[in-house]
């Protein structure tokens, strides 16, 4: 698998001792995040974050429209559905540059964003998935989904 190759690769390049160091550092930033963002009201994280990676929800708000706001500001997140959710993979790109500070503060204003502006009409990957969520028969995005590969691969 391409994610066995690549701890493999980075485990070579570094070292046991550097690998051990970098992922450290990867779950320090991540706590320190994660620290910081339970503390925004109405944003849920979901679950309990133990690697890299942290989800966040809402009950209150679009969460789609925080997640655009957020691709606006430069971020590149993963936008998941059900729940209507996003997530941030942090690296060790992210541990250089000392994301902290500013991606909690672009989280924060992009949720007063989204709560202050419930009808905003989304864009890009988060309208995709904004759109899911009003379309009565789930069945029918998997045959879209299908129909738009099978266009792709066609010969």
């Amino acid at each position: 698998s391409v994610s066995v190759a690549t701890t493999w690769a980075a485990l070579m390049y570094h070292g046991l001792s550097g690998y051990t160091e970098s992922a450290l550092n990867i779950v320090k930033l991540k706590n320190s995040i994660l620290h910081q963002v339970m503390k925004i009201d109405d944003l849920i994280v979901i679950g309990t974050p133990i690697s890299s990676v942290i989800a966040f929800r809402s009950e209150k708000f679009d969460i789609y429209v925080v997640g655009t706001e957020m691709t606006k500001k430069g971020w590149n997140l993963n936008i998941l559905q059900n729940p209507a959710s996003f997530h941030l993979c942090i690296t060790l790109v992210h541990v250089k540059n000392n994301i902290k500070k500013r991606f909690v503060s672009d989280l924060i204003e992009s949720v007063d964003y989204a709560k202050q502006n419930s009808n905003n009409k989304l864009e890009g990957t988060c309208a995709i998935y904004g759109m899911t969520k009003s379309v009565g028969n789930k069945d029918i995005i998997d045959e879209v989904a299908v129909g738009y590969l099978d266009a792709l691969t066609e010969i």
